[in-house]
């Protein structure tokens, strides 16, 4: 993912979208990182696995006390957005953009 634009993007939709509330907590470093990793590797965003993972879990709990479901149905939910692929840059288009980035564009051009 290239700058990251549709990672931020797809942040503040959810962010502020009233169907959806941040959960965080403290985890031990390794499951963090394997956590990042599987979600790379699988082109999950931190955001589903999280919530497919929290859903799994809380089932897996209800049915070992036979307790009734309390996940709300999300059968009307629209789909998740893939994820964007993009070309890796050449070598010339970096070079070009790094002498963009330290004003050294072409003289040519001004």
């Amino acid at each position: 993912m290239k700058s990251g634009i549709y990672k931020y993007d797809l942040m503040a939709t959810k962010r502020n979208d009233p169907d959806y509330e941040q959960v965080s907590g403290y985890v031990h470093k390794d499951i963090a990182l394997k956590f990042r990793i599987f979600c790379m590797t699988e082109r999950l965003t931190q955001s589903d696995a999280l919530e497919q993972a929290l859903s799994f879990w809380i089932e897996s709990k209800n049915s070992e006390t036979n307790q009734p479901s309390i996940t709300p149905d999300r059968t009307d939910a629209p789909p998740p957005d893939p994820q964007p692929t993009e070309p890796e840059p050449t070598a010339a288009s970096r070079a070009t953009a790094a002498k963009a980035k330290r004003g050294k564009a072409s003289k040519g051009a001004s």
